[in-house]
């Protein structure tokens, strides 16, 4: 069904202009912005109350030394120091030196927290990013029988993940898992997740665990309350992660369900999946003042077929931001989302860090909750990691699910001031567009222009 969709909708794409439906890039736009009429791109100034024009546009310039952002507590060091994505250094901005408050910051359920002087010390002290697929099928599932868990684990590890999971469906075997038993699903290369998709009638979900976990019971609840197999799940300590939501699958549980994390890209962006719908849930959720990490997930089902050449596995890939190459540590930066998703595992990955504090260091990751001192503006920082110098990103900043800022930019960072309302929630995310180049050519009009999407850092939220 899922290639069928696919091929339907790139035919009809492809009979609609080179770049598939064109509207201005926001939140719940569908592929490309067109470019007679891209978005309006900040021209380099914030709010009166913020910086001087000269000292945000000097931000606004980047560097290379700031293409790669650490998590260090200690001051600000012109460079930093990287091994593979491991972050071991922070990167100060050492054309601009706007004085804050201290002020105190809760991480999410990774650690961090303030220090004794009270300076936001964020999440993980320590980390790096891991890249992976959460949400990938074989022939564990009926309809991905074409698809051996050797074949999948391969193609996985082609993509230099560091982590990976099968979800195979658990109404295609009545409940009884048997992906995990398989003698092919084993890695020495990645991390390995133990899952299973939650299949119902009323919408689907992934269950994570770090080893083998009893199903019967969440399978005995299925065609029950919702709320009962989440429940289930987290007496166990598994991570319950709500699936396209958004999709011909609905979501019809209810989002107000203590579930960990959502699905809000699956497969490429602009289809099969109502993934622009699924991002306004989202912002409606936040609006309403509930801190929900996201995710992306392929949702691959097949290594032979037409599907497989128009997206496969890591189309889009999830980056968890982690303090070990662990299980437990990745089910718990997800769960703060500590998360950035890309198009493909080649992709850039949009980094968006912040100092609350002024001392120059962004501590602050996706997925933390500030609280600065009333009055005093918050420094942002976005990063494009996998910069590519012939390429033009189109960068917009979401603030409380409204575009903020946009800048069309041909370097790797950028940098803005704001300072919230005292008192009042607010969240910042980011997306990146621009050229898809590492997409399947078959299928660049489904992938649009959608590069990454960043969680959000969070301002004053409960």
């Amino acid at each position: 069904m899922r290639v069928l969709l696919t091929t339907l909708c790139f035919l009809a794409a492809c009979g609609g202009g080179e770049n598939g439906a064109p509207g201005p890039a926001s939140s719940v736009d569908g592929g490309k912005w067109d470019a007679a009429a891209p978005p309006t791109p900040d021209a380099g100034n914030t709010d009166d109350t913020t910086v001087p024009d000269a000292v945000d546009a000097s931000w606004e310039a980047g560097s290379d030394a700031a293409r790669d952002m650490g998590r260090s507590t200690e001051a600000a060091i012109p460079d930093a120091t990287s091994i593979g994505d491991v972050r071991v250094g922070d990167i100060g901005d050492a054309t601009s030196d706007v004085s804050a408050d201290a002020s105190g910051i809760d991480a999410g359920a990774d650690g961090g927290g303030t220090d004794a002087s009270g300076v936001d010390t964020g999440g993980p002290t320590a980390g790096m990013w891991l890249k992976g697929d959460l949400h990938v099928h074989c022939n564990h599932s009926t309809d991905a029988m074409d698809t051996t868990v050797a074949e999948v684990i391969a193609k996985a590890e082609s993509l230099a993940f560091d982590y990976f999971v099968l979800t195979d469906h658990d109404n295609h075997v009545e409940g009884k898992i048997s992906t995990w038993s398989d003698p092919d699903y084993h890695s020495d290369k990645m991390v390995l997740l133990y899952g299973a998709e939650w299949t119902t009638a009323k919408g689907h979900a992934n269950i994570f665990g770090t080893k083998p976990y009893d199903y019967a019971p969440i399978w005995a609840a299925r065609d029950g309350d919702g709320a009962a197999s989440i429940a289930i799940a987290h007496a166990q300590g598994l991570h319950f992660s709500v699936n396209h939501p958004a999709a011909k699958d609905l979501w019809e549980w209810g989002f107000e369900l203590d579930f960990d994390s959502m699905e809000v890209w699956t497969a490429p962006f602009v289809f099969p999946d109502a993934n622009i719908d699924a991002i306004a849930k989202w912002d409606q959720l936040l609006l309403g003042g509930r801190r929900l990490g996201v995710r992306g997930g392929s949702d691959s089902h097949h290594q032979h077929d037409l599907e497989s050449t128009l997206f496969n596995t890591g189309n889009p890939t999830t980056w968890i931001y982690s303090r070990a190459k662990s299980g437990d540590a990745l089910l718990e930066g997800l769960k703060a989302g500590h998360v950035s998703v890309s198009y493909a595992a080649t992709a850039e990955r949009a980094d968006f860090t912040a100092d609350v504090d002024g001392d120059g260091a962004y501590e602050t990751i996706v997925g933390d909750n500030v609280r600065p001192a009333d009055g005093k503006a918050i420094r942002f920082k976005i990063d494009i990691t996998g910069f590519r110098a012939t390429s033009t990103y189109n960068v917009t900043v979401f603030k409380n699910g409204v575009s903020f800022k946009n800048w069309q930019l041909t370097s790797a960072s950028v940098a803005f001031e704001d300072a919230p309302i005292g008192g009042e929630r607010a969240y910042y995310r980011v997306e990146l567009r621009g050229p898809t180049s590492d997409a399947p050519i078959l299928s660049s009009v489904a992938f649009g222009d959608f590069i990454a999407l960043t969680n959000p850092i969070y301002v004053a939220y409960p």
